[in-house]
Protein backbone atom coordinates (compact mmCIF):
# COMPACT_ATOMS: atom_id res chain seq x y z
CA UNK A 1 0.00 0.00 0.00
CA UNK A 2 2.65 2.13 0.51
CA UNK A 3 4.59 1.57 -2.25
CA UNK A 4 2.56 4.52 -4.88
CA UNK A 5 3.40 6.83 -1.96
CA UNK A 6 5.41 10.13 -3.82
CA UNK A 7 7.49 11.90 -1.11
CA UNK A 8 9.26 14.91 -1.94
CA UNK A 9 12.12 15.23 0.92
CA UNK A 10 12.55 18.91 0.84
CA UNK A 11 8.55 19.02 1.39
CA UNK A 12 8.18 16.35 3.96
CA UNK A 13 4.39 17.95 4.97
CA UNK A 14 3.10 16.55 1.66
CA UNK A 15 4.57 13.33 1.41
CA UNK A 16 3.63 12.50 5.24
CA UNK A 17 -0.04 13.53 4.99
CA UNK A 18 -0.31 11.38 2.03
CA UNK A 19 1.11 8.48 3.57
CA UNK A 20 -0.96 8.79 6.48
CA UNK A 21 -3.79 9.13 4.54
CA UNK A 22 -3.37 5.95 2.66
CA UNK A 23 -2.42 3.73 5.66
CA UNK A 24 -5.66 5.44 7.90
CA UNK A 25 -8.13 4.40 4.58
CA UNK A 26 -6.46 1.09 4.76
CA UNK A 27 -6.85 0.62 7.99
CA UNK A 28 -10.72 2.17 8.38
CA UNK A 29 -11.70 -0.77 5.39
CA UNK A 30 -9.64 -3.44 6.75
CA UNK A 31 -11.44 -6.07 8.29
CA UNK A 32 -9.63 -9.47 10.16
CA UNK A 33 -11.45 -12.10 7.52
CA UNK A 34 -14.01 -13.70 9.57
CA UNK A 35 -13.81 -17.07 10.32
CA UNK A 36 -17.42 -17.84 11.37
CA UNK A 37 -20.67 -17.02 9.67
CA UNK A 38 -22.53 -13.73 10.63
CA UNK A 39 -25.12 -15.67 12.68
CA UNK A 40 -22.64 -17.47 15.07
CA UNK A 41 -19.76 -15.05 15.42
CA UNK A 42 -21.21 -13.69 18.72
CA UNK A 43 -19.71 -15.44 21.79
CA UNK A 44 -21.92 -18.61 23.21
CA UNK A 45 -20.00 -17.33 26.60
CA UNK A 46 -21.42 -14.16 28.15
CA UNK A 47 -18.74 -12.34 30.02
CA UNK A 48 -18.80 -9.43 32.35
CA UNK A 49 -16.13 -7.39 30.23
CA UNK A 50 -16.66 -6.32 26.95
CA UNK A 51 -18.58 -8.54 24.60
CA UNK A 52 -16.82 -8.90 21.27
CA UNK A 53 -16.76 -11.96 18.89
CA UNK A 54 -14.16 -14.94 18.94
CA UNK A 55 -13.71 -15.24 15.81
CA UNK A 56 -10.50 -13.91 15.56
CA UNK A 57 -7.64 -11.78 17.59
CA UNK A 58 -9.09 -8.84 18.92
CA UNK A 59 -8.95 -6.01 15.75
CA UNK A 60 -7.37 -2.87 17.25
CA UNK A 61 -4.43 -5.51 18.30
CA UNK A 62 -3.03 -5.91 14.99
CA UNK A 63 -1.93 -1.95 14.56
CA UNK A 64 -1.49 0.58 17.17
CA UNK A 65 -3.11 2.97 14.56
CA UNK A 66 -6.39 0.85 15.46
CA UNK A 67 -6.18 0.50 18.59
CA UNK A 68 -6.10 4.92 18.91
CA UNK A 69 -9.32 4.82 16.54
CA UNK A 70 -10.96 2.35 19.01
CA UNK A 71 -10.59 4.79 21.61
CA UNK A 72 -11.44 7.55 19.00
CA UNK A 73 -8.36 9.92 19.08
CA UNK A 74 -7.63 12.59 17.32
CA UNK A 75 -6.24 12.41 14.09
CA UNK A 76 -3.29 13.43 14.61
CA UNK A 77 -2.79 11.20 17.06
CA UNK A 78 -3.64 8.66 14.87
CA UNK A 79 -1.10 10.10 12.34
CA UNK A 80 1.99 9.82 15.24
CA UNK A 81 0.61 6.00 15.62
CA UNK A 82 0.95 5.53 12.13
CA UNK A 83 4.51 7.56 11.42
CA UNK A 84 6.54 5.84 14.70
CA UNK A 85 6.39 2.14 13.35
CA UNK A 86 7.23 3.47 9.86
CA UNK A 87 10.68 4.76 10.89
CA UNK A 88 11.28 1.42 12.74
CA UNK A 89 10.72 -0.59 9.73
CA UNK A 90 13.67 -1.68 7.59
CA UNK A 91 14.84 0.71 5.02
CA UNK A 92 15.25 -1.16 2.85
CA UNK A 93 11.90 -3.14 2.94
CA UNK A 94 10.21 -1.19 0.03
CA UNK A 95 12.03 0.74 -2.60
CA UNK A 96 11.01 4.33 -1.39
CA UNK A 97 10.69 3.52 2.13
CA UNK A 98 13.80 5.21 2.45
CA UNK A 99 12.75 8.44 1.33
CA UNK A 100 9.53 7.61 3.27
CA UNK A 101 11.30 7.67 6.70
CA UNK A 102 13.75 10.89 5.71
CA UNK A 103 9.98 12.83 5.31
CA UNK A 104 8.64 10.96 8.26
CA UNK A 105 11.39 12.26 10.56
CA UNK A 106 11.41 16.00 9.44
CA UNK A 107 8.03 15.99 10.36
CA UNK A 108 8.44 14.24 13.33
CA UNK A 109 10.88 16.31 14.82
CA UNK A 110 9.15 19.44 13.81
CA UNK A 111 5.65 17.66 15.46
CA UNK A 112 3.52 19.82 17.94
CA UNK A 113 0.36 18.65 19.69
CA UNK A 114 -3.19 20.48 18.33
CA UNK A 115 -4.22 19.58 21.73
CA UNK A 116 -1.59 20.51 23.68
CA UNK A 117 -0.76 18.83 26.65
CA UNK A 118 -4.33 16.74 26.77
CA UNK A 119 -3.40 15.06 23.53
CA UNK A 120 0.12 14.33 24.54
CA UNK A 121 -1.08 12.60 27.31
CA UNK A 122 -3.83 10.50 25.60
CA UNK A 123 -0.75 9.60 23.16
CA UNK A 124 1.23 8.18 25.77
CA UNK A 125 -1.25 6.67 27.51
CA UNK A 126 -2.55 4.71 24.10
CA UNK A 127 1.35 3.70 23.74
CA UNK A 128 1.64 2.13 26.73
CA UNK A 129 -2.27 0.39 26.79
CA UNK A 130 -1.83 -0.57 23.38
CA UNK A 131 1.76 -2.49 24.91
CA UNK A 132 -0.52 -4.24 27.58
CA UNK A 133 -3.40 -5.24 25.59
CA UNK A 134 -0.47 -6.67 23.46
CA UNK A 135 1.43 -8.02 26.55
CA UNK A 136 -1.71 -9.84 28.10
CA UNK A 137 -2.66 -11.80 24.79
CA UNK A 138 1.25 -13.00 24.58
CA UNK A 139 0.51 -13.78 28.06
CA UNK A 140 -2.68 -16.06 27.02
CA UNK A 141 -0.61 -17.38 24.19
CA UNK A 142 2.02 -18.82 26.30
CA UNK A 143 -0.52 -20.24 28.85
CA UNK A 144 -2.63 -21.69 26.19
CA UNK A 145 0.87 -23.54 25.03
CA UNK A 146 1.01 -24.84 28.24
CA UNK A 147 -2.28 -26.49 28.52
CA UNK A 148 -1.73 -28.11 25.00
CA UNK A 149 1.03 -30.00 26.72
CA UNK A 150 -0.79 -30.37 30.02
CA UNK A 151 1.18 -28.04 32.10
CA UNK A 152 -1.48 -26.35 34.16
CA UNK A 153 1.10 -25.78 36.92
CA UNK A 154 2.93 -23.55 34.78
CA UNK A 155 0.05 -21.83 32.66
CA UNK A 156 -1.75 -21.00 35.52
CA UNK A 157 0.48 -18.35 37.18
CA UNK A 158 0.53 -17.16 33.73
CA UNK A 159 -3.22 -16.28 33.19
CA UNK A 160 -3.17 -15.13 36.70
CA UNK A 161 -0.89 -12.57 35.02
CA UNK A 162 -2.72 -12.03 31.63
CA UNK A 163 -5.85 -11.31 33.36
CA UNK A 164 -4.03 -8.90 35.80
CA UNK A 165 -3.08 -6.89 33.14
CA UNK A 166 -6.31 -6.79 31.01
CA UNK A 167 -8.25 -5.93 34.67
CA UNK A 168 -5.36 -2.33 34.51
CA UNK A 169 -6.63 -2.18 31.03
CA UNK A 170 -10.68 -2.70 32.46
CA UNK A 171 -10.41 -0.26 35.02
CA UNK A 172 -9.34 2.57 32.24
CA UNK A 173 -13.15 1.56 30.45
CA UNK A 174 -13.78 -1.16 28.23
CA UNK A 175 -13.02 -0.11 25.06
CA UNK A 176 -9.57 -0.15 26.26
CA UNK A 177 -9.32 -3.89 26.92
CA UNK A 178 -9.40 -7.25 25.46
CA UNK A 179 -12.64 -9.34 25.82
CA UNK A 180 -11.81 -11.37 28.94
CA UNK A 181 -14.01 -14.50 28.37
CA UNK A 182 -11.01 -16.71 27.22
CA UNK A 183 -8.67 -14.93 29.89
CA UNK A 184 -11.17 -16.28 32.45
CA UNK A 185 -12.09 -19.64 30.87
CA UNK A 186 -8.59 -20.98 31.00
CA UNK A 187 -7.46 -19.49 34.18
CA UNK A 188 -10.66 -21.25 35.92
CA UNK A 189 -9.47 -24.52 34.13
CA UNK A 190 -5.64 -24.70 34.93
CA UNK A 191 -6.75 -23.47 38.66
CA UNK A 192 -9.36 -26.83 38.97
CA UNK A 193 -6.17 -29.27 37.07
CA UNK A 194 -3.83 -28.03 39.90
CA UNK A 195 -6.11 -28.23 42.51
CA UNK A 196 -7.30 -31.99 41.28
CA UNK A 197 -3.35 -32.63 40.81
CA UNK A 198 -2.57 -31.65 44.83
CA UNK A 199 -5.39 -33.91 45.88
CA UNK A 200 -4.46 -36.67 44.39
CA UNK A 201 -0.82 -36.45 45.27
CA UNK A 202 -2.18 -34.85 49.13
CA UNK A 203 -3.92 -38.00 49.61
CA UNK A 204 -0.49 -40.30 48.66
CA UNK A 205 1.27 -42.79 51.09
CA UNK A 206 4.59 -41.36 49.41
CA UNK A 207 6.14 -38.40 51.32
CA UNK A 208 7.40 -36.87 48.36
CA UNK A 209 4.12 -36.68 46.57
CA UNK A 210 2.80 -35.68 50.04
CA UNK A 211 4.97 -32.90 49.92
CA UNK A 212 4.70 -31.69 46.20
CA UNK A 213 0.89 -31.14 47.37
CA UNK A 214 1.90 -29.00 49.81
CA UNK A 215 3.92 -27.16 47.66
CA UNK A 216 1.18 -26.82 45.02
CA UNK A 217 -1.06 -25.73 48.14
CA UNK A 218 1.56 -22.83 49.26
CA UNK A 219 3.17 -21.24 45.90
CA UNK A 220 0.02 -21.92 43.44
CA UNK A 221 -3.55 -22.79 44.89
CA UNK A 222 -3.98 -20.60 48.62
CA UNK A 223 -2.18 -17.09 47.21
CA UNK A 224 -4.65 -17.20 43.82
CA UNK A 225 -7.88 -18.68 45.47
CA UNK A 226 -7.19 -15.88 47.89
CA UNK A 227 -6.80 -13.35 45.04
CA UNK A 228 -10.12 -14.48 43.08
CA UNK A 229 -12.17 -14.99 46.10
CA UNK A 230 -12.08 -11.01 45.90
CA UNK A 231 -13.02 -10.62 42.44
CA UNK A 232 -17.13 -9.80 41.83
CA UNK A 233 -16.82 -12.26 39.03
CA UNK A 234 -19.56 -15.21 40.30
CA UNK A 235 -17.60 -18.04 38.35
CA UNK A 236 -14.19 -17.01 39.99
CA UNK A 237 -15.76 -17.00 43.85
CA UNK A 238 -18.11 -20.33 42.78
CA UNK A 239 -14.50 -21.78 41.42
CA UNK A 240 -12.58 -21.17 44.36
CA UNK A 241 -15.42 -22.51 46.80
CA UNK A 242 -15.62 -25.58 45.14
CA UNK A 243 -11.62 -25.47 45.65
CA UNK A 244 -11.80 -25.25 49.04
CA UNK A 245 -14.69 -27.32 49.74
CA UNK A 246 -12.67 -30.33 47.70
CA UNK A 247 -10.34 -29.91 50.82
CA UNK A 248 -12.88 -30.05 53.40
CA UNK A 249 -14.30 -32.89 52.18
CA UNK A 250 -11.34 -35.15 52.81
CA UNK A 251 -11.76 -34.91 56.49
CA UNK A 252 -14.34 -38.07 55.88
CA UNK A 253 -12.11 -39.85 54.00
CA UNK A 254 -9.66 -42.38 55.48
CA UNK A 255 -6.46 -41.11 55.19
CA UNK A 256 -3.31 -42.00 56.76
CA UNK A 257 -2.47 -40.74 60.49
CA UNK A 258 0.32 -37.93 59.05
CA UNK A 259 -2.09 -36.59 56.27
CA UNK A 260 -4.64 -36.33 58.64
CA UNK A 261 -2.29 -33.90 61.01
CA UNK A 262 -1.32 -31.53 57.73
CA UNK A 263 -4.85 -31.83 56.50
CA UNK A 264 -5.65 -29.40 59.76
CA UNK A 265 -2.74 -27.04 58.44
CA UNK A 266 -3.98 -27.26 54.73
CA UNK A 267 -7.14 -26.43 55.58
CA UNK A 268 -6.58 -23.12 58.09
CA UNK A 269 -4.15 -21.71 55.11
CA UNK A 270 -7.44 -21.61 53.07
CA UNK A 271 -9.82 -20.56 55.68
CA UNK A 272 -6.94 -17.39 56.32
CA UNK A 273 -6.02 -16.69 52.31
CA UNK A 274 -3.38 -13.76 52.57
CA UNK A 275 -4.89 -10.32 52.17
CA UNK A 276 -2.35 -9.09 50.15
CA UNK A 277 -1.35 -11.37 46.96
CA UNK A 278 1.88 -12.58 46.32
CA UNK A 279 1.42 -12.01 42.71
CA UNK A 280 1.87 -8.34 41.39
CA UNK A 281 -0.69 -6.50 39.74
CA UNK A 282 1.62 -3.72 37.90
CA UNK A 283 2.14 -4.90 34.24
CA UNK A 284 5.22 -3.06 34.05
CA UNK A 285 6.85 -5.59 36.49
CA UNK A 286 5.95 -8.60 35.00
CA UNK A 287 8.48 -10.91 33.68
CA UNK A 288 8.44 -10.71 29.27
CA UNK A 289 7.29 -13.82 27.65
CA UNK A 290 7.21 -14.71 23.76
CA UNK A 291 6.13 -12.33 21.88
CA UNK A 292 4.52 -13.52 19.17
CA UNK A 293 3.59 -11.44 15.42
CA UNK A 294 -0.67 -10.67 15.02
CA UNK A 295 -0.63 -13.96 12.92
CA UNK A 296 0.60 -16.17 15.24
CA UNK A 297 -1.84 -14.44 18.25
CA UNK A 298 -4.88 -14.86 16.03
CA UNK A 299 -4.08 -18.17 15.30
CA UNK A 300 -3.88 -19.47 18.88
CA UNK A 301 -6.66 -17.08 19.22
CA UNK A 302 -8.75 -19.19 17.09
CA UNK A 303 -7.55 -22.47 18.31
CA UNK A 304 -7.99 -21.81 21.99
CA UNK A 305 -11.06 -20.44 21.15
CA UNK A 306 -12.46 -23.57 19.55
CA UNK A 307 -11.02 -25.50 22.25
CA UNK A 308 -13.82 -24.24 24.36
CA UNK A 309 -16.51 -24.46 21.42
CA UNK A 310 -16.78 -20.63 21.24
CA UNK A 311 -16.00 -21.02 17.09
CA UNK A 312 -17.68 -24.35 15.88
CA UNK A 313 -14.98 -26.48 14.42
CA UNK A 314 -17.29 -26.75 10.90
CA UNK A 315 -16.72 -22.72 10.27
CA UNK A 316 -12.98 -23.71 10.13
CA UNK A 317 -10.50 -24.49 7.04
CA UNK A 318 -8.60 -27.36 7.00
CA UNK A 319 -5.70 -24.90 7.13
CA UNK A 320 -6.85 -23.33 10.02
CA UNK A 321 -7.63 -26.89 11.96
CA UNK A 322 -4.45 -28.43 10.99
CA UNK A 323 -1.77 -25.15 10.86
CA UNK A 324 1.51 -25.90 9.89
CA UNK A 325 3.55 -24.48 12.56
CA UNK A 326 4.10 -25.43 15.82
CA UNK A 327 2.20 -22.53 18.23
CA UNK A 328 4.20 -23.63 21.06
CA UNK A 329 7.73 -22.93 19.88
CA UNK A 330 7.84 -19.15 18.28
CA UNK A 331 11.30 -17.75 19.53
CA UNK A 332 10.80 -14.37 18.89
CA UNK A 333 11.84 -10.65 20.23
CA UNK A 334 10.91 -10.30 24.06
CA UNK A 335 8.52 -7.68 25.22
Amino acid sequence: KLEHVSVNVDRPYVGVMQLCQQVRQYLETWQVPSLVQPETSTSLVTSECSSQTHAGLDRKLWHVALYAMTVNASNSIVNRCILEPVMKLSSDSLPNMKALQDAAGKFLDKWHWPGGSKDDDLYSQIQESFHFAYKAVCYFAEGYSFTARGLHRSALPVFVNTCAINNTLISRGDEWAIDCTLFDMYLLDSLKAVNQEALLLFQSVELVEHNEAIRLVDELLVPIVGLLSRSTINMFQDTCEAVRNSWFELLGSDLPGFVVERLQDVLSKFIDSPQDSIYDTDPRKFPPVTTRTPSQLNQIWVRAATDKNLIPRSSLSPQEMNPSNDISSHPHDIL
